[in-house]
């Protein structure tokens, strides 16, 4: 971004007289300013040259300041773009409608200059701090992954799909009888590789977005027990899951608190055998809201425990494969929402995974 006083604001109002008021009184701020006369012709601009701001007009012949907002917040390169909205309609439903779509702030014509300049700018320093911490995030998480084991990892599954490539392409060493097991590998270790990889963008996705907002009582609830039954699904393990969840109001959005239960029960899951029993625990303990995980798997040592604590990217067991891309995408939620997270466990008597945050006080409601 441009430093503050060279920032771009892009002006779309289809009123000739009240655009060319809103560029002067911008210009005598020193603001590099471009106008369009309509939503169409402000969209181009926008996506030839992404401005610093944008001041849009809600009422428009053609595309309205809706639209155009709208089709700002589908496209990457100008999703992040403050916008103010112009109207001479103040009404609170237009407000919130505006807001909704994801307008930063909303003006009603005719505006001072006292209150356009100091919005502007507001939104301006607002969107400086934003792109800061986005920066910061960015640099992070290059450096988890310059510390992780992610190309060791990636190249394992990649190399014996390479390897049996080869078999199947070299003439004399497969069998007919044996291609179909070769074949058979190959979708093995691209399932493999994709589930890595599929893995990865979850945690880097994560990492660079904020907290969202936090879910109803009930809707938490759902969320919870929907996403264990559906994990275990895809495990084959849906008669071996128990699910004890009381009222459970935790901080996160859906999408975070889905991706926590996936990689808990996932998890679980995976180290533990078929037929025994992963349970799924959710309530209030005191001020708190508590999610238990626990298996019934082989556990794990004093210096896999010791392992878990500090290592960013972490297998369980060491003799085992995996990049432990799960518990990174955990702790990264968790710390995210100003949570706990604890392991219990003992060699050869399961393990129990604990997510705490503070949450409500709020009376006690079993689902299953």
């Amino acid at each position: 971004m441009t430093s503050l006083g060279a920032a771009r604001v892009l002006v779309i109002e289809d009123e000739s007289m009240m655009r060319a008021l809103l560029m002067e009184m911008l210009e005598a701020e020193g603001y590099q300013v471009e106008s369009a006369p309509d939503g169409t012709a402000g969209l181009g601009i926008a996506h030839r040259e992404p401005p610093d701001l944008i001041l849009c007009d809600v009422q428009m012949g053609g595309v309205d300041g809706y639209e155009v907002l709208a089709a700002l917040r589908r496209d990457p390169r100008t999703a992040i773009i403050p916008v103010i909205f112009l109207t001479g309609v103040g009404g609170d439903d237009a407000v919130r409608r505006g807001m909704n779509l994801g307008a930063d702030d909303y003006l009603v014509k005719p505006v001072s200059r006292e209150l356009l300049v100091g919005t502007v700018r507001a939104r301006l320093s607002r969107s400086a701090v934003v792109r800061r911490e986005a920066a910061r995030r960015v640099e992070d998480l290059r450096g988890d992954l310059a510390r992780s084991l992610l190309p060791h990892e990636l190249l394992t599954p990649l190399t014996v799909v390479m390897a049996l490539a080869s078999l199947l392409i070299e003439e004399g060493a497969v069998d007919a009888a044996e291609v179909k097991e070769v074949a058979k590998g190959i979708l093995l270790g691209a399932q493999d590789l994709q589930q890595m990889i599929t893995k990865f963008l979850l945690y880097a996705e994560i990492h660079a977005s904020g907290t969202g907002k936090a879910l109803e009582e009930e809707r938490g609830v759902t969320v919870l027990a929907e996403s264990a039954r559906a994990r275990a699904a895809a495990a084959g393990r849906e008669a071996d899951i128990q699910i004890h969840i009381q009222s459970f109001r935790s901080p996160m959005s859906s999408e975070h608190l889905q991706a926590l239960v996936d990689e808990l029960v996932e998890n679980a899951l995976k180290f533990s055998k078929p037929h025994t029993t992963v349970t799924i625990s959710g309530g209030l303990e005191g001020e708190s809201c508590v999610l238990s995980v626990t298996d019934q798997g082989r556990g794990m040592t004093s210096d896999q425990m010791a392992g878990l604590q500090h290592a960013p990217f972490l297998r369980r067991h060491r003799e085992q494969a995996g990049l432990g891309l799960g518990l990174s995408i955990v702790r990264r939620l968790v710390d995210m929402y100003d949570g706990e997270l604890a392991f219990e466990t003992a060699a050869g008597s399961g393990t129990t995974v604990r997510v705490r945050f503070p949450g409500p006080n709020i009376p006690d409601r079993e689902a299953r």
